[in-house]
């Protein structure tokens, strides 16, 4: 009898376990809008400031809403360089993505273009390791080209763009969400979609 109440008992702590596991509680992100728990590692980081991940960019790569840029960042000639040190790549998610146009994202991905791609890529690449708050107490910040960000605490911006409070932590690199990509640059884009519709 003893037996059965305590496969009984480990049988109904599993079966609470898996339940409050599979229960998505919501939490409201820095836009007012409700998200489920399943990437909480991004979208609400514990208390104590740091959540981490073993690979923020395997992390953000298969994450819902990080992998388009953080594609961009594989594909630039950045990637392999911030596996040998300290950096911070900020990170845009898919939702601040379409507010630019698609087509110019594609085109930036482009075998031509990839020069522009590194360009904007290596601006978003921070040297050294930054939360969010740690960010936003810099006045200036360099990047991995060595080009120089200014940082406005009151604003809450680097390089006139908002920084959220997500961010992923892994030894190597830090991952931390911004509201969208730094100089964007959609004059660059529109000529070369021109020039690739001529021909």
């Amino acid at each position: 009898m003893k037996k059965i109440f305590q496969k009984l008992t480990i049988a109904a702590i599993a079966a609470m376990i898996t339940s409050c596991a599979e229960k998505k509680t919501e939490t409201i992100t820095d836009h007012g809008e409700k998200k489920g728990d399943e990437a909480k590692l991004v979208d609400s980081p514990a208390s104590s400031g740091k959540e981490y991940a073993e690979d923020a960019i395997a992390y953000a790569m298969n994450s819902k809403d990080l992998g388009t840029w953080t594609y961009c960042l594989n594909a630039s000639k950045w990637f392999a360089d911030v596996k040998t040190g300290e950096f911070t790549f900020l990170g845009v998610t898919d939702g601040s993505l379409e507010l630019n146009e698609r087509v110019h994202l594609r085109e930036l991905t482009r075998v031509e273009n990839k020069n522009l791609l590194d360009e904007v890529v290596g601006r978003h690449i921070l040297k050294g390791q930054f939360r969010p708050e740690d960010l936003l107490q810099q006045k200036e910040v360099e990047t991995i080209s060595g080009e120089k960000l200014k940082v406005n605490t009151e604003a809450g911006t680097i390089d006139g763009i908002i920084v959220s409070s997500r961010y992923v932590a892994s030894p190597a690199m830090y991952i931390v969400v911004i509201d969208d990509i730094m100089r964007y640059p959609s004059l660059e884009l529109k000529e070369s979609i021109s020039k690739h519709s001529k021909k």
